[in-house]
């Protein structure tokens, strides 16, 4: 479990690294250097990464110490309370240090060998995030399936009958959701409004979703007669695996979203339009 929250804290201040192309980040109260680096004994920050350089922390961490192809020096004063992960490097701490959890050091001679260790290291990080991410797509959609599998049919019928018009009003959709959420995110006031347009699309896709792995799960001959959570699950397995072929699967991914947004929007206007009749009607 350690072990896991120093990598987890490694790959997330490495992404802030990434993110930002100054060399020196001091957003948050988290420090990112490129050169050697001194904490003061006085002075308390967030985290700090040190890249292909030293590091000297005398003062308080809150959150990690990561320092890649450098050595790092913990003095009496330090007080880190995260963890410490030091790759390419040696760690020489003194006594009354304090530190929060173990610290975790890969220190190899050669250069090339420590910089074989972090790729290694990043692969299976990303490879990690991917395989969880996947696994959650995969629960949601058969969840989402199985709570509104009454409804599917109807969803499949319109969609069959509708398909290019469905994509092209989903895709009309989308860009008009996203350019609305970019003018909103702007004020305060309206990021609440973008959550609930992002929860949305994510029900809309996870509906649609749910029908395409029922579909393909139907199709596989040693599903028939199993049950109906198995076979949404074999289906969005499938259909996963191909999400997460580079390009071909963003394609799957954008299909879904069209798809599933097109049949929203009009699923919403004919509500609108039956409710509007309706009234109409009482009223007159």
């Amino acid at each position: 479990m350690k072990i896991f929250r120093m990598t987890l804290s490694f790959l997330s201040v490495l992404f802030l690294t990434l993110t930002f192309h100054h060399p020196v980040l001091a957003a948050g109260n988290s420090i990112v250097h490129y050169k050697e680096t001194v904490i003061p004994e006085n002075q308390k920050v967030e985290s700090v990464l040190v890249l292909g350089n030293d590091a000297v922390i005398d003062g308080t961490v809150q959150t990690a110490v990561i320092v890649i192809n450098g050595n790092l020096q913990i003095h009496r004063t330090a007080d880190i309370k995260g963890p410490v992960l030091v790759i390419g490097g040696r760690v020489e701490q003194e006594k009354g240090a304090k530190i929060g959890e173990h610290i975790l050091s890969f220190y190899l001679n050669d250069p090339t060998q420590n910089s074989l260790i972090l790729g290694g290291a990043l692969f299976l990080g990303m490879w990690f995030i991917r395989l969880i991410g996947s696994i959650l797509l995969i629960i949601m959609t058969v969840l989402t399936g199985m709570v509104v599998r009454n409804k599917l049919d109807y969803v499949k019928e319109h969609m069959n009958q509708q398909f290019g018009r469905l994509l092209v009003t989903g895709a009309i959709t989308s860009f008009a959701l996203l350019a609305l959420c970019v003018l909103l995110f702007i004020s305060i006031i309206g990021i609440p409004v973008v959550i609930l347009f992002v929860l949305g699309v994510l029900c809309s896709f996870l509906i649609g979703m749910s029908l395409l792995s029922k579909e393909i799960g139907k199709q596989l001959k040693v599903m028939d007669g199993r049950a109906e959570w198995l076979v949404l699950t074999v289906g969005a397995f499938t259909l996963t695996a191909f999400m997460n072929i580079p390009l071909i699967g963003m394609l799957v991914i954008l299909l879904i979203i069209w798809l599933s947004l097109g049949f929203t929007a009009k699923w919403l206007l004919e509500k609108w339009m039956s409710r509007k009749k309706a009234k109409t009607l009482n009223e007159g």
